[in-house]
């Protein structure tokens, strides 16, 4: 491709990376994937950086937009940038003009629409926040609970799995709809063959899908499964909470997106929790289609491109404010 591309979005990921490109009028002229490039999962990100640029060998790229699960301390960032660099080179790619971030902001521009303000938070393998006010920003740590947060997918799902263990033992109440999915789901009949499956047949990742399971045992009125809402519901709060205090309007949109949000959509009783901890009526948007429609939509605001074949691409479940 021996051309000028006006704008392209990357997002990128512990499990995929995807990019997304557009011409001079808005239109989209590409679409790529390829394997993770979190710093975090994987040393070199190089290889797969060059499988996305596949596509766009040998383009002038007027904007990009990256944003990085990963793009965190200064270190990694430098890290980072000279792989994404490193595989432009390889590829022929000449950028104009670069910005990077985490890759929350691709779930910010998911859901901000044309407003300059507002809170994203995430929920998938890890959970990472942010507030916008215009330009000043304002982004929660997404390293885990010991530095301050707690809410993502594979951690609601080891909760459960800690319920069923306990319930098992006679430590908790007896929970039989949500051990009969723990059983189903990891292949086991007895607590010895359950515990012996989660520590050395299974991934994190596969642990994390389990909360598909919890969930479906909530809607069946299971009280284990519905503690383990309510404790999540209680942190993911806080950081939603915390991310509203820094803006001085405070029934701004809270924008939700990662695994957790996009299956489940917004968490039983998270708005009303939201409520009743910032006495704030926001509307929830859950992001429903792939991030990197939301980097593609920075770039084209950035560049004043037309965006509606972008926007189309985006989908968005509006959840409204709580007696709204």
């Amino acid at each position: 491709m021996n051309t000028t591309i006006s704008a392209i979005g990357v997002d990128g990921g512990t499990t995929k990376t995807h990019l997304a490109a557009a011409d001079a009028t808005g239109q989209i002229i590409c679409f790529n994937e390829s394997g993770s490039t979190n710093a975090y999962a994987s040393d070199d990100i190089t290889e797969n950086l060059v499988t996305l640029f596949e596509p766009i060998k040998n383009a002038t790229i007027d904007l990009a937009v990256f944003t990085l699960a990963g793009w965190d301390f200064e270190k990694d960032q430098q890290k980072m940038r000279r792989q994404v660099e490193k595989a432009l080179s390889a590829c022929n790619i000449s950028i104009k003009r670069a910005i990077y971030e985490n890759d929350i902001f691709a779930v910010y521009y998911s859901g901000i629409g044309e407003s300059h303000s507002g809170v994203a938070v995430a929920s998938g393998s890890g959970v990472v926040g942010v507030a916008v006010n215009g330009k000043e920003k304002f982004r929660t740590t997404g390293f885990g609970y010991i530095a301050g947060e707690w809410g993502a997918g594979w951690e609601l799902a080891d909760y459960a799995i800690h319920l069923v263990c306990s319930s098992l033992l006679e430590r908790e109440d007896y929970y039989p709809i949500l051990i009969e999915k723990a059983f189903q789901y990891f292949n086991a009949a007895t607590y010895e063959e359950l515990v012996e499956a989660i520590i050395h047949k299974y991934s994190i990742t596969y642990r994390g899908f389990f909360l598909r399971e919890v969930y479906d045992a909530y809607l069946q009125h299971c009280p284990g499964a519905r503690e383990v809402f309510e404790k999540a519901n209680c942190e993911l709060a806080k950081t939603i909470a915390a991310l509203i205090k820094r803006l001085p309007q405070k029934n701004v949109p809270v924008i939700l997106g990662g695994s957790v949000f996009k299956s489940i959509g917004v968490l039983p009783g998270l708005k009303e929790r939201v409520k009743e901890m910032t006495r704030t009526n926001p509307e929830f948007r859950v992001i429903k289609s792939d991030p990197v429609w939301g980097a593609l939509h920075w770039a084209a605001r950035e560049s004043g491109l037309a965006a509606t074949a972008i926007k189309e691409k985006i989908l968005v479940e509006i959840y409204p404010s709580p007696g709204a």
